[in-house]
């Protein structure tokens, strides 16, 4: 069976129907979706980027590193023996004694400050305050029930 070749008079036809299908359905789709503008186009345009100001997740020992070296840069917490433990991806853990709340909050704002760190667990005692009083020690011989 031979296909007949469409006229001009019916390709213009259905050029004009496609069209007029094409608008109607444009219409009809920005009534269901909302009015179409340049902000509207910009925002979703913007949550297709991917935003350079978040910072990239370090590997954790990249993260105790890095961590380890601000703690070290600064002068009080120099001194002080603070551990940095892994516990996943961009997230550490500090451990270790401080002399004052002062010091246990400092040593937790630079770490979280560390680019790449994106959860913080402090576990830093201050002496004095979280110790247990050396008169409660716990006699571990008696078995008492």
């Amino acid at each position: 069976m031979e296909r007949k070749r469409p006229n001009s008079v019916e390709m213009i036809g259905w050029t004009i129907a496609g069209a007029g299908l094409g608008l109607l359905s444009g219409f009809v789709l920005s009534n269901l979706l909302g009015g179409v503008d340049r902000e509207r186009i910009r925002r979703a345009y913007g949550s297709l980027q991917k935003p350079e100001s978040a910072p990239i997740p370090v590997k954790a020992a990249g993260g105790v590193r890095a961590v380890l070296a601000a703690l070290a840069a600064d002068d009080a917490l120099a001194t002080l023996e603070l551990e940095v433990i892994a516990v996943g991806v961009g997230k550490v853990e500090l451990h270790g004694w401080v002399p004052t709340r002062g010091l246990r909050a400092r040593a937790a704002r630079i770490a979280s400050s560390v680019p790449g760190i994106e959860s913080l667990v402090n576990c830093i005692l201050v002496r004095g305050e979280d110790e247990p009083p050396a008169d409660a020690a716990l006699d571990l011989a008696d078995q008492t029930a």
